[in-house]
């Protein structure tokens, strides 16, 4: 096992160290101007089976290590008459590679700061300026809704340095309806990089996105989405593959769907999401991609021991069938992030999540106040083994994708100081030829102030 642990140990001193002086940071300016300073630092450690990209491939060697360290700066200076606010977040990544296939740079060079800047959010709020209980924002921001099941992130192929979308949304509440008008175009690579990585590939090419987004709140029993989402996508690199996404990746993407969400009783939370896609992709074949997601949490009277719940999903997303000259296939155009965690799935599919099943079971509890565990598994199954939509097609004649059973564990120290540990195994079914088990861990810490 080879790891910087030096460099492991001078981070962890300088956070520990650094702990008694944090504090908010918020100064009353004259004129009515506020400013707000903060920033925060997150170390993932992680170990990865080299059979976790490739589970029909025995790949031998060493697991695959990395240590990324993530600091950020933030900043926001308000102005309440009118109330206006701008916002401004700088990013810096440094990564540790261990045992990496053909990496030529294992060493020093990952620690030289700063690696890399960027300009993580910028952005001008205009609140109340445009109506009561309105919000106009622009520039680059982050936006999701729900689960993140249609909009999560714009950069998936960053690692999780990102997720911001360059754009504009306006927010409007009326009593029991709110609606969010967004439009966004997110290029491939961020011209705004300081020092260098300025071509790291952050999308599958240059995405424009506009759309609506409604929520009723009829009570905390029953609240209902309504959405769409238009995406045209231009991939500047039409002949460059993208492990697990189409190599040509053009395609013009109509997103129209509704949620019933709310707790139902105090013990019982759900959540029921379904849309559908329409458009064309590079082959002027029909779009039309199907998910389907249901969840429902079981949680143990309020002043029970642990605070256990149960939670239970089941997801559905449509996969493309080679013989019927459309695109059956569900495109996670939006939504190619780490859904349901960072392991496993989501190095192997890099994020392209169709033509699956998903049972997952979890349980949740607090063995003491501050500290949260989750146990689960969850069983995946191809809709089609005839799949052509994207690279991650079957290699064996099955459709048993796996099981993947994970514990994941989240301790808050105080609002500054937080843990993670998260691990989970894989063991694949008859839809890989070899089906190689393997593993993932990670280990985080975050330190805000």
């Amino acid at each position: 096992m080879i790891l910087p642990i030096r460099n492991v140990l001078t981070v962890a001193a300088a956070l520990v160290l650094s702990l008694p002086v944090l504090a908010d940071r918020v100064y009353d300016l004259d004129d009515g101007l506020k400013l707000s300073l903060g920033g925060d630092v997150r170390l993932r450690w992680e170990i990865i089976d080299r059979n976790v990209p490739r589970p029909n491939v025995h790949d031998d060697g060493p697991d695959i290590q990395y240590l990324r360290v993530r600091p950020r700066v933030w900043g926001s200076l308000e102005l309440l008459d009118p109330h206006v606010k701008l916002n401004l977040r700088l990013t810096n990544r440094m990564h540790f590679t261990s045992s990496r296939p053909g990496d030529n740079e294992n060493g020093a060079a990952h620690w030289e700061f700063p690696d890399e800047v960027v300009l993580d959010m910028a952005n001008i709020e205009l609140i109340d300026i445009l109506g009561d209980n309105s919000c106009l924002k622009i520039g680059r921001q982050d936006l999701g809704f729900g689960y993140g099941m249609i909009l999560s992130e714009g950069t998936p192929f960053d690692q999780g340095r990102t997720v911001y979308h360059d754009g504009i949304t306006y927010r409007y509440t009326h009593e029991k309806h709110k609606v969010t008008l967004f439009s966004f175009y997110d290029s491939w690579k961020d011209h705004s990089v300081f020092i260098n990585d300025q071509n790291r590939r952050l999308a599958i090419g240059d995405i424009f996105t506009a759309g609506a987004y409604y929520t009723y709140s009829h009570d905390p029993k029953l609240n209902l989405d309504l959405y769409y989402m238009y995406n045209d996508v231009d991939d500047d690199y039409p002949t460059q593959a993208i492990n697990s996404w189409p190599t040509d990746s053009n395609l013009s993407l109509h997103t129209i769907g509704t949620r019933l969400f709310g707790q139902a009783m105090p013990q019982l939370g759900y959540s029921v999401e379904m849309a559908k896609q329409g458009g064309y992709n590079n082959l002027g074949e029909d779009n039309q991609g199907f998910m389907f997601d249901a969840r429902i949490t079981l949680s143990a009277p309020k002043d029970t021991p642990m605070k256990p719940a149960i939670g239970l999903e089941y997801m559905f997303l449509s996969g493309d069938r080679n013989d019927s000259g459309k695109n059956e296939g569900w495109f996670p155009l939006m939504s190619a992030a780490p859904l349901w965690g960072d392991d496993l799935l989501a190095i192997q599919y890099n994020g392209f999540w169709s033509n699956m099943h998903m049972a997952s079971s979890e349980l949740i509890f607090f063995p003491i106040e501050d500290l949260k565990v989750q146990i689960g598994a969850a069983f995946y199954q191809a809709d089609t083994t005839k799949s052509t939509l994207a690279t991650h097609d079957p290699t064996n004649d099955g459709d048993n994708i796996g099981m993947r059973l994970f514990a994941f564990a989240y301790y808050t120290v105080n609002k500054h100081l937080s843990f993670a540990t998260e691990i989970a195994h894989f063991d694949p079914g008859d839809y890989h030829h070899n089906g190689h088990k393997s593993l993932w861990a990670r280990f985080q810490t975050v330190l805000t102030f």
